[in-house]
């Protein structure tokens, strides 16, 4: 059983993240003053509180109606790399993701096996675009910059609409649209929602934000994807959470087998 639902934990863990930070054109609001983009600039969801983060995380899952959960932790530094390792019950650790600059690698400690595969080996990361900047951002707390464009360029055609407590960025890039909500008092990320073209959505929520270090943290992060037959969500509620300037990709051991990434992909429920 705990194997089992590790294995649904992991599926919808990446199959998220495969989808999140695409998003559909969606008009909203009027163009606002050249004032409010350079203020966008300055604040933390551009710059980015923490460059590295490391906590105990409580994992949640809901897939169509099911629900797994389990304990486990999160590693992330900006350009070397994000690890989440599952621990059921706080025992031990059973699994291990790794999203890296070149690769994604996954570790059953369970079965003593490992595999690696590219971002271009995934066909709905390489369709997009999507690889480790867009992760990273998505786990720093940060506003995500397409690949090939400066942040100048992308917030240059930027719409701002006042929302309460935040504002709302919305940016376009080729065909797809981000939307960024950024709280005006703190100028932290707390929400990014949107939809592309196929009717997927995803809604990114980040709060209960604490000092961590010299900055302030979200210490829940949840993740809602949706569309024409999906309903999946992933939360992470973050504890003992410190600022971490370290990070090394995991050597599997000499006496683990190296499985294929196909198997790796069919084991998370990729094609």
């Amino acid at each position: 059983m705990v194997r089992k639902n590790n294995t649904l934990l992991l599926c919808l863990f990446l199959s998220v993240l495969l989808l999140a930070g695409c998003k559909s054109s969606k008009e909203t609001a009027t163009e606002t003053a050249k004032a409010h983009i350079e203020q966008i600039k300055k604040t933390a969801a551009v710059s980015g509180g923490l460059s590295g983060v490391s906590a105990k995380v409580r994992l949640s899952a809901n897939i169509n109606g099911k629900q797994v959960s389990s304990s486990g932790s999160l590693k992330a530094l900006a350009g070397a790399g994000v690890q989440v390792s599952v621990t059921p019950l706080g025992i031990f650790e059973a699994a291990r993701v790794e999203f890296l600059p070149l690769y994604v690698q996954y570790i059953n400690k369970i079965e003593a096996e490992y595999a690696r595969v590219d971002y271009s080996g995934i066909a709905l990361l390489k369709q997009h675009g999507i690889g480790f900047t867009l992760l990273e951002s998505l786990f720093l707390n940060r506003i995500y910059v397409p690949a090939g464009l400066s942040l100048d360029s992308f917030l240059a055609g930027a719409i701002v609409a006042d929302a309460g407590e935040n504002m709302i960025a919305t940016c376009k890039a080729a065909d797809i649209t981000y939307e960024y909500h950024i709280n005006k008092a703190t100028g932290l990320l707390a929400k990014s929602v949107g939809t592309y073209k196929n009717g997927a959505s995803v809604t990114c929520e980040y709060g209960k934000f604490q000092q961590v270090g010299a900055a302030q943290f979200p210490a829940t992060m949840e993740l809602t994807l949706g569309g024409a037959g999906i309903g999946a969500s992933l939360s992470f509620s973050l504890s003992r959470i410190k600022e971490n300037s370290e990070f090394t990709p995991t050597l599997p051991s000499a006496s683990y087998k190296k499985v294929s990434p196909e198997s790796l992909l069919k084991l998370l429920g990729g094609k």
